[in-house]
């Protein structure tokens, strides 16, 4: 059965322990304790006193204790609200993205703030290319003559665009072919 002491008698007992007037094991057998507690006793008993002579140090501890955890509130706080943030931050598009980059912040670089808001860095300095009338044009023709032959390739698309007056190399149509997400029907060539 485990025996339970009070506050005072484990003082008086830590006490005997530090005059050093008897031996651990004289005041063991006096007070009925084990060694070990006795031991135990009068580490805490010397550590308890090195409190007293703190003073202003001892205090500010306690001050201490109470500004980090009022630290740790407010990163956990920091944490919820960074992870609400993500959470609403997926539903912008790319262009808003791109709105809330300051490329002119000297605490937050371009990079960061491009991972912060999980935007790839590229889309920071990318500028779309305007397609031109005539590239409009093209791309037009080239979709008209393929849905009338869905058979035909890049080559005989050419060669009609050609016939027309329309001139072009073929690496153009070929790029407006494929731009357009047009595939052919014929079977692609394994041997190459």
């Amino acid at each position: 059965m485990r025996k339970s002491f009070d506050k005072e008698f484990m003082a008086r007992v830590a006490l005997e322990a530090i005059k050093e007037e008897k031996t651990i094991a004289e005041i063991s057998s006096q007070y009925e304790v084990h060694r070990t507690q006795i031991t135990k006793w009068r580490k805490r008993a010397l550590e308890g006193i090195v409190g007293i002579f703190q003073g202003k140090e001892g205090k500010e501890g306690g001050d201490k204790e109470r500004v980090i955890d009022e630290l740790y509130r407010q990163i956990g706080q920091l944490k919820v609200e960074n992870e609400w943030f993500k959470k609403n931050l997926e539903r912008l598009g790319v262009k808003e993205k791109r709105g809330l980059i300051e490329s002119d912040n000297r605490e937050i670089s371009v990079r960061r703030q491009c991972e912060l808001i999980g935007l790839n860095k590229s889309n920071v300095y990318y500028e779309p290319v305007v397609a031109t009338e005539e590239t409009v044009r093209l791309m037009n023709r080239v979709d008209e003559i393929f849905t009338g032959y869905p058979f035909c390739g890049s080559r005989r698309i050419q060669e009609a665009l050609e016939r027309e007056g329309i001139m072009g190399r073929q690496g153009t149509s070929a790029k407006v072919y494929e731009g357009d997400g047009i595939a052919g029907d014929i079977p692609e060539d394994e041997s190459e």
